[in-house]
């Protein structure tokens, strides 16, 4: 273009089908649109003026131009050609110019100043067919900027922001660590959310198994677990380092006497955001609110109460954080509901602390789909009117939902912020609960208007429902869901019913299928991996670095889990996952973990402990087979549950209890066990049933999930595309390369 090449133009078809065609419709879109932005920001005359959202289109590839000698709105001439100036001082000023003129002419600043004005991976196509746009990629400030821009504060991936440093030294010192255009990159592959790779965190804990929806946050370094369902309604906290491996979660002490009641399947809200500028400063106390949730067994019985806990990290070396209920109200009762933080810079002026969010949920034994909010100033409750788009009839009551704080779509008009709801379900007293009742709710909705909260309005984001695809999440009831680091990506991962063991992303409201891959394996070679059982209502949340970490939850056919598993996005593991030990080749769960105890009298041991039980479980499941009938009833009849001392004990017909058996004895018994073991491969989905004695019916529950998963999600962009992006990342990267709680089911009944 700089030496005043003519492009083809058509309609003549051999030009249509010549191999560099598209390649130079995509440029010629592209100069038109530079030209564009050159008028908007140098205030040039002569220039067509194509800024704004009409630059952008042109920008993304659209061929138009103006016809020859079409006027310009500002009276400029013949626009078949633009003019430029020689000079950006020229171009300041708009004097100096004739037709003519090659790009070459302007200067750098006003190169890198256009530049500037595209997306990162925007840049880089067109470095792929404009030298001197390769040229000022081959720097590290472009892409700083195009981080900063696109996806605002958090941490850079590689910088270590899943222990807990500033946002301010993570985007100084990421890219000196992996390169700057790397840290694009990785950013990129959080926000297309493409692939997850799991990895099972070695954690010691006394949390032992929950549901109930405990919470799960982090804040200044430390992995937080409230509450949830163990032994009825808990009202604990246990906190770890991120820095330390294995990870250990002690108990902290809760003090003050000012404190709601014990309550499971409430929601605990971190007053923090430090991606959307709710963050509080260095060395201050951090607050979390408690709202709601059930005050007894069999979902019943609805709180109306939330407190506030202050939590204080004292200085380095100064032992762990500590925690103290500084605040009890009242509020409507509610359960299953979501509670969302909107920071002062997001709420305006009128909340000077920011508020709280309450949607949906449970109220009075109904499904429901009110707003609440709570102004964390005065702790004032208020229930604000909220309009619906044209033709909309508002989104339909749900509870077990997710409702994430997340930049404003183009599809959400006159809005920087939203808040994006997702799935859910509408079980209530009325149809069997929460986690059993009524069907899962398979949609979006964009939550817009939240400064100030005088013109709350919904707007239709997706509906899956209707849509199926192998391995695609559905989102539905007690999913985990957590924005991916800095990015405006939303990451669910299983939930409904019966649970999911797939993950969707959401970008942008639209949901996308994400792939589940082997640790170290991407593209073609990418095969499933050892996972996390599916589940519901456990908790999770994200770290700074783009981490996904859960912890506990259930599964319908009655089991509990007390694992921790953390999972990142994209080809580039986060700090956390990097740090995590691989798991060895043999271990089909993910149960062994390398460093950390690789074998020894005690694994031994344990092993010889696993094979006995799962011989006895092969046992149980026949005998209660037998029984006919449902075997979880069976099971808690015959006191035969998790963690309960069975009333009685199957042995094989004959064995004596003794040591030795005969050889038609032992013949019948590989028989059967070798039947027993087919039927579970059959049922079996790779991952860890975690010690429980429920394995196998957790395993028939997994087959039922990925049988039942749903909802094909709406793919963003080509493959095609995205190999033509990846091309051009790895062209310019080489050019820089030198720089339930289910009320035991009611026993009597049974």
């Amino acid at each position: 273009s700089s030496r005043g090449a003519r492009l083809p133009r058509g309609p003549c078809p051999q030009h249509r089908t010549h191999p560099e065609w598209a390649m130079l419709e995509l440029l010629r879109g592209l100069l038109w649109g530079i030209a564009g932005r050159l008028s908007s920001l140098f205030g040039l005359r002569g220039l067509w003026p194509r800024a704004g959202a009409g630059g952008r289109q042109v920008l993304l590839g659209s061929s138009q131009r103006p016809a020859a000698g079409a006027a310009a709105p500002d009276g400029g001439g013949d626009m078949s050609r633009p003019k430029v100036a020689r000079t950006a001082a020229a171009a300041a000023s708009g004097a100096g110019g004739c037709g003519g003129l090659s790009f070459g002419d302007l200067s750098e600043e006003v190169h890198t100043s256009v530049l500037l004005s595209l997306r990162g991976f925007e840049a880089a196509r067109l470095a792929t067919v404009a030298p001197f746009v390769a040229e000022l990629l081959r720097k590290e400030l472009p892409w700083r900027t195009f981080t900063r821009q696109e996806f605002h504060a958090g941490a850079l991936p590689g910088s270590g922001g899943g222990s807990g440093s500033s946002c301010e030294e993570q985007e100084v010192d990421a890219p000196k660590k992996q390169g700057a255009v790397n840290a694009y990159r990785s950013f990129r592959a959080w926000e297309l959310c493409k692939t997850l790779t799991w990895r099972r965190v070695p954690c010691r804990h006394r949390l032992g198994e929950r549901e109930g929806s405990p919470s799960v946050f982090s804040c200044r370094g430390y992995l937080f677990v409230f509450g949830g369902w163990g032994h009825g309604p808990e009202q604990d906290l246990h906190a770890g380092s991120l820095s330390e491996l294995p990870l250990s979660l002690t108990s902290v002490a809760l003090m003050g006497a000012n404190r709601p009641p014990m309550t499971y399947e409430s929601k605990i809200t971190l007053l923090e955001d430090p991606v959307m500028g709710g963050e509080a400063a260095p060395g201050s106390p951090v607050r979390v609110v408690v709202t709601g949730g059930y005050l007894h067994g069999g979902y019943r019985s609805e709180c109306a109460a939330f407190g506030v806990l202050e939590l204080t990290f004292p200085a380095e070396g100064g032992g762990p954080p500590k925690a103290a209920w500084v605040y009890a109200g009242h509020m409507e009762p509610v359960s299953n509901h979501s509670a969302t933080f909107v920071p002062r810079r997001v709420a305006g002026p009128t909340f000077p602390k920011g508020y709280l969010l309450v949607y949906g949920g449970n109220r009075q034994g109904e499904v429901s789909s009110d707003v609440a909010l709570l102004d964390l100033d005065t702790f004032a409750w208020t229930e604000p009117e909220v309009a619906v788009g044209d033709g909309e009839r508002g989104p339909r009551a749900r509870n077990s939902h997710s409702a994430t704080l997340l930049r404003a779509p183009a599809c959400v008009p006159g809005a920087q912020h939203a808040v994006l709801v997702v799935g859910g379900g509408d079980g209530d007293a009325s149809n069997g609960g929460p986690p059993r009742g009524g069907q899962d709710v398979l949609d979006g909705w964009w939550l817009s208007g939240l400064e100030g909260s005088q013109s709350l309005r919904w707007t239709h984001a997706h509906d899956w429902s209707r849509q199926r695809s192998e391995g695609t999440g559905r989102a539905g009831r007690g999913h985990v869901a957590a924005r991916v680091g800095a990015t405006n990506t939303l990451l669910v991962w299983s939930g409904g019913r019966p649970p999911d063991p797939n993950a969707v992303a959401f970008i942008d409201g639209m949901p996308r299928a994400v792939e589940t891959v082997q640790a170290g394996t991407h593209g073609d070679d990418a095969r499933r991996l050892s996972a996390p059982m599916p589940r519901g209502f456990g908790g999770g949340c994200g770290l700074a670095d783009g981490t996904l970490i859960i912890y506990g939850g259930w599964h319908v056919r009655g089991h509990t889990f007390s694992d921790v598993w953390a999972a990142y996005a994209g080809e580039q593991a986060t700090d956390f996952v990097a740090r995590l030990p691989e798991p060895l080749a043999d271990d089909g769960g993910g149960t062994r973990l390398a460093g950390f105890g690789g074998g020894g009298d005690e694994e031994e041991e344990e092993e010889e402990e696993e094979e006995d039980d799962d011989e006895a479980e092969g046992l149980d499941r026949r005998f209660l087979a037998r029984l006919g009938g449902n075997a979880n009833d069976w099971r808690h009849l015959l006191g035969m549950g998790n963690g309960v001392q069975p009333i009685l004990r199957l042995r094989e017909p004959g064995s004596g209890g003794g040591e030795e058996d005969d050889d038609e004895d032992d013949d019948e018994d590989e028989d059967e066990e070798a039947d027993s073991d087919d039927e579970d491969a059959e049922l079996a989905l790779v991952g860890d049933a975690d010690s429980s004695s429920d394995a196998g019916d957790a395993g028939d529950a997994a087959a039922a999930g990925g049988a039942g998963a749903g909802s094909g999600a709406a793919a963003l962009g080509s493959d095609d595309e995205d190999e033509s992006l990846e091309r051009a990342f790895a062209a310019t990267a080489a050019a820089s390369a030198g720089s339930g709680p289910a009320a035991p089911e009611q026993k009597s009944e049974q």
